[in-house]
């Protein structure tokens, strides 16, 4: 049976699973990216929409059927760049390709693995200092950290400071106060994480987050600080809950919620999204799957469980245009399984179906919504049968108008003025 997660030494055994739920998610939308379709047809009343409103750009893995997630993630240098990953990695994983898009086309981006033959997943997640940064999972030791100015052109950092295998994979997360904050996925001791000044790194947490949280998601930062969720080592339906959670600056970590946001069957959130008015988070939840959002002081739960389906398991959020976007899959013994679908917040804050038949591909386990790019939003899939597929739709507009009227004046007093309209849509 082929696992869903990515491989996570354990001491004695390297068969635990990392929480892969990479492939769960996503991002839809956002995201991304954060992450799309044909919204100008969308009636608000939330007509299902189908495949036919999406172009596909890419499939089968692009190279290698065997390259099962692809989600996008951040523009660097005018393209979008993507994670691409392996779930169940292990040392006959094969080794994988970081892409980028420029609108028309995929590329290449640098050396396959950057050139280690055991880099089964790449994660290009944050800018710092003008440089993409991009973490990797590795299947026989430490996840490695890289850089380039370029896109084409990597530099591995932190070689001599993140040594651990049990540290297998590796994610940055953002920046706060001029630093890059990067975790490690850690079975073994618990997620660590390093804050990283552009020269020395520095230890940002005690390991496991000091609650045994063995892995975190992907981070956001939202008001100048990085927000994560701590996920604990069960990345099933009856696991213990995760926990949202801020850096404070050195080792603190500090909860912005309850534990599993206030629902303990929130056992897992793997994808963090955000725009300036908040964060956003989708769970994977026994009697369905929610989409939470925060606007710094608290949590709220956004819709129903499950967008009103308890099939629904598993949920990621993107936001876009003053709307949340959700994700869904099913979920089962070895983890998402599909047809995905994509929900889209209507005006009164639920949510209608938009497309429930994994583009017309069941095998798509998830949609990974991550990114707006060039007047499209961009998803990502993950499908292990065939490999990733990746396909964009025109991006919704704002359901918000602001109306705006100047004066018109002849008179001797104010002189002639000429009328001016403008309609404005923030987005």
């Amino acid at each position: 049976m082929k696992e869903w997660g990515f491989k996570m030494k354990n001491a004695g055994s390297c068969g635990g699973k990392l929480s892969g739920v990479l492939a769960m998610l996503t991002t839809l939308a956002v995201m991304a990216a954060l992450c799309a379709f044909s919204l100008f047809a969308l009636a608000e009343t939330g007509a299902p929409g189908g495949a036919s409103e999406w172009e596909q750009i890419a499939k089968d893995g692009i190279s290698n059927k065997e390259y099962s997630i692809a989600i996008p993630t951040v523009q660097f240098k005018g393209e979008i760049f993507f994670i691409i990953a392996i779930p169940g990695g292990s040392g006959t994983s094969p080794t994988v390709q970081l892409y980028s898009y420029d609108g028309s086309s995929f590329k290449t981006r640098g050396p396959i693995g950057f050139g280690d033959p055991e880099n089964s997943g790449v994660f290009p997640n944050v800018i710092y200092n003008g440089e993409l940064y991009a973490g990797t999972n590795n299947n026989s030791g430490a996840g490695q950290l890289w850089k380039t100015g370029d896109g084409d052109n990597w530099t591995r950092i932190g070689a001599q400071t993140i040594t651990d295998p049990h540290d297998n994979m590796l994610w940055p997360l953002g920046v706060q106060d001029g630093k890059l904050l990067v975790a490690s996925m850690n079975g073994d001791d618990g997620a660590r994480a390093w804050a990283y000044d552009g020269s020395t790194f520095q230890r940002a947490n005690t390991d496991g987050f000091g609650r045994g949280f063995n892995h975190v998601s992907t981070g956001v930062t939202f008001k100048g600080s990085v927000h994560v969720v701590g996920i604990p080592d069960d990345y099933d339906l009856s696991g213990d809950p995760c926990l949202p959670m801020v850096w404070k600056g050195g080792t603190t970590w500090e909860a912005t919620g309850p534990a599993g946001f206030g629902d303990k069957r929130n056992t897992m959130c793997i994808f963090l999204s955000g725009d300036e008015e908040g964060i956003y988070a989708g769970t994977l939840n026994e009697n369905g799957g929610e989409v939470l959002s925060y606007d710094g002081s608290g949590w709220t739960q956004v819709g129903t469980s499950g967008m009103g389906d308890p099939n629904n398991k598993m949920a990621v959020a993107f936001p876009w245009a003053g709307r949340v976007f959700a994700g869904t899959s099913h979920f089962g013994k070895d983890g998402p399984a599909g047809p995905a679908g994509i929900y889209r917040q209507k005006a009164d804050g639920t949510f209608a179906k938009w497309m429930s038949n994994g583009f017309g591909d069941g095998s798509n386990k998830t949609i990974n919504l991550g990114a707006y790019y060039k007047g499209d939003l961009v998803a990502g899939t993950f499908n292990d049968s065939n490999g990733f597929q990746v396909w964009k739709t025109p991006a919704p507009p704002s359901d918000t108008y602001y109306f705006a009227e100047g004066t018109t004046r002849d008179n001797d007093v104010d002189g002639t003025f000429q009328e001016w309209l403008c309609i404005q849509n923030p987005n």
